[in-house]
């Protein structure tokens, strides 16, 4: 995609990259899961059968990543760059912890641009505050005209989840403010220290210049490369089950800086990726088919031959209630780390 006078040209190509070993889809086809199929209004995503893989039709995609968002499990990233790497890009040189995001309506000055504000998930939002960010603007224009109508909702969705997760820690806290034209999110008590001010304050010498340049020409030509290299549809590799998403990877860094302010156990929500689950010992046979198929690794046999789990490892996709025959497993409310 190509944004020209604020307008999204297709070019016959995808700023999206499906990633189909982190779709739960592909695991068990009993999962249901088409959350990404549900917020693309182009009709652009595929979703194959289990172990064959998920796909975007280019000619359809109009570029607005709100499937990036919808999947919980990070099975979308963009085209070139790496979610931390977005994250980052988005809040480097801000020196007074405030950003300013703007959807593609929105044509005001010193706004982060982004294609949707339905493209941000609420593990963004969570590590942006984790990295100093005390208040998040999300402008944007009238949703209805727009060929992305869910953009809204679907951030709205994304901060409820976020502030149910973090009433679960002390000393932090989210406010959040609507009108007409924008959202606006305060937040105090996550960050342990404050961003520090970036090139904006302190100058742009020739070595840091052409380093920006040279960064921003590599990014450009990568997510070129990514988009026209992406196979209508790839087979699962099963056997690498256990490498993290890139949301996921995203999750612990944010975590691991405020986990000491955990008071009570988490409720579960599927955007969050931490989940406990129940085992029903007399009913579990041990035959681990839940274990082959759980696509993060978070099932193993102990030395005792019992099954067991591990909740940082878990994101709650279900895969293993649908999985087992004796329907020994099922997911816990609550998230005890």
């Amino acid at each position: 995609m190509i944004k020209l006078f604020g307008v999204m040209q297709n070019t016959g190509y995808s700023p999206v990259k499906p990633e189909s070993n982190h779709c739960i889809a592909m695991f068990h086809k009993n999962v249901e899961c088409c959350d990404c199929k549900a917020v693309c209004n182009a009709d652009a995503i595929m979703i194959g059968r289990p172990g064959t893989g998920i796909s975007v039709d280019n000619s359809k995609c109009t570029g607005c990543e709100k499937c990036i968002s919808a999947c919980n499990y990070g099975a979308f990233k963009r085209s070139g760059m790496t979610e931390k790497k977005w994250c980052d890009s988005l809040i480097e040189s801000l020196d007074a912890g405030e950003l300013v995001l703007g959807c593609r309506q929105v044509k005001e000055k010193n706004i982060r641009a982004i294609n949707c504000i339905g493209s941000v998930h609420a593990v963004h939002i969570f590590y942006w505050l984790t990295k100093g960010i005390k208040k998040i603007v999300f402008k944007f224009g009238d949703c209805s005209s727009c060929k992305n109508t869910s953009g809204l909702g679907c951030l709205l969705e994304q901060l409820y989840s976020l502030e149910t997760f973090v009433s679960s820690f002390s000393r932090c806290s989210i406010d959040r403010y609507y009108n007409e034209t924008g959202i606006t999110v305060f937040a105090d008590g996550f960050a342990i220290r404050s961003i520090s001010a970036g090139l904006k304050n302190r100058g742009i010498g020739r070595r840091d210049f052409f380093k920006t340049m040279g960064r921003e020409l590599l990014i450009g030509v990568n997510e070129v490369a990514d988009a026209f290299t992406v196979k209508e549809s790839s087979a699962v590799d099963f056997s690498g089950k256990n490498e993290l998403s890139q949301r996921v990877s995203l999750f612990r860094e944010a975590f691991a800086s405020v986990k000491h302010l955990v008071k009570e156990g988490f409720s579960f929500d599927r955007r969050i990726p931490l989940c406990s689950i129940n085992i029903d010992k007399e009913k579990c046979s041990g035959c681990g088919i839940c274990i082959k198929l759980c696509p993060t690794g978070a099932l193993r046999l102990d030395s005792d031959g019992s099954l067991k789990h591990v909740s940082f490892y878990c994101h709650g996709c279900g895969v293993c209630v649908k999985a087992c025959l004796k329907g020994a497993i099922s997911l816990n409310d609550k998230v005890l780390i």
